[in-house]
């Protein structure tokens, strides 16, 4: 079996495949779950997530695309550091905050759009993303986030 659940935390995936889907059920992302898995290039994550856990996905050098659901409160500190194919990350309505670095080191992130359930970004969320140029974020979302010269974006409110 490819999934390490306990008691609907998937703790570690163990496969090798390209494209993973997340068994409905799964009601948390542990720590580490995915990290340094380099072949997975596509993830499908259920509505029943509602955790995202710190450097769950960290290191997946592979990973092009993210839909993080509505469900899914917080995404962990690191979540997808060092996800250096990461071009598109979609984000649904319903997640409420963006941890600290989630996003940090996603060189080819060029494009972000935060609902407007999320009500704060966190330090250095988008940290060392070179290509991104422009995020969009609610006018009442409260940005912690610094951004840097690795990281040249325009954050346009709605």
């Amino acid at each position: 079996m490819d999934f390490d659940i306990i008691n609907g935390v998937l703790r570690r995936y163990n496969g090798k495949e390209e494209n993973v889907v997340i068994p409905n059920g799964v009601t948390a992302i542990g720590e580490n779950a995915f990290a340094n898995c380099e072949s997975i290039k596509y993830v499908e994550i259920p509505n029943s997530v509602t955790a995202i856990g710190e450097y769950a996905f960290s290191g997946c050098r592979s990973l092009k695309h993210i839909e993080i659901p509505g469900g899914v409160a917080i995404t962990g500190e690191h979540a997808f550091w060092l996800c250096e194919s990461l071009e598109s990350v979609k984000i649904q309505n319903g997640v409420k905050t963006i941890g600290k670095f989630t996003f940090s080191g996603c060189k080819r992130l060029s494009r972000v759009e935060v609902p407007s359930s999320v009500w704060a970004i966190s330090d250095y969320a988008f940290y060392i993303c070179p290509n991104l140029k422009t995020i969009y974020i609610p006018k009442d979302c409260y940005c912690y986030s610094k951004w840097n010269e690795e990281c040249p974006v325009v954050a346009i409110r709605y």
